[in-house]
């Protein structure tokens, strides 16, 4: 219970591990914590979160990419306005964008422009998926006439009263899902 409430998953370890070990460590606890009991909702949660991480990431590329190739003309002193033919490419740049299906023409500085200038354009439909991204996660974590989402404290002073005794803040998770089993039966035998 204080991993949750801290945050800090290095606590998981017994002895020295490094964050990333300890992180999946507890993901896999927690995976087991909602099968075990039934709710699959940290499913969902963690598939639209890393969603939403690999839309952010790609946006982030595509973006630094597209005004990487504007910075190339500007550090040079490079006008996009003015009517020459000089103007800098970066091959490597543009093959990476034209594979995530953006079309950099390179045929002369006008097309370069322009096929640049829709290229932002299309960038910023990742502000749109993004959005629709955060709704659904949004709309995932709402309050659905279910129980509200509560403190840690609240959860133990609860625990402790439904029980009768005082119970440690120390919990293990196993401890507390046995707790939970025993609840749970004297509200059948209640009902």
């Amino acid at each position: 219970m204080e991993i949750i409430e801290t945050e800090d998953v290095k606590k998981i370890a017994i002895g020295e591990a490094d964050e990333k070990t300890c992180a999946e460590e507890w993901e896999k606890l927690v995976r087991k914590n909602y099968e075990t009991n039934g709710g699959f909702d940290y499913f969902n949660y963690v598939d639209l979160s890393k969603s939403y991480a690999n839309i952010l990431a790609e946006s982030n590329i595509v973006k630094a990419s597209i005004l990487k190739l504007i910075a190339l003309n500007l550090e040079v002193g490079i006008c996009f306005v003015e009517p020459d033919e000089i103007f800098i490419v970066d091959n490597d740049l543009i093959d990476d964008l034209r594979n995530r299906g953006y079309k950099i023409d390179t045929t002369n500085k006008i097309k370069y422009r322009q096929s640049i200038e829709a290229a932002l354009k299309k960038a910023e439909n990742f502000v749109t998926r993004l959005k629709m991204k955060a709704n659904e996660i949004n709309e995932m974590m709402k309050d659905k006439g279910e129980a509200k989402r509560a403190s840690f404290e609240e959860i133990m002073a609860n625990l402790s009263f439904i029980l009768g005794f005082p119970v440690p803040d120390d919990i293990t998770l196993c401890r507390f899902n046995e707790y939970k089993k025993i609840i749970d039966q004297k509200n059948k035998q209640s009902a």
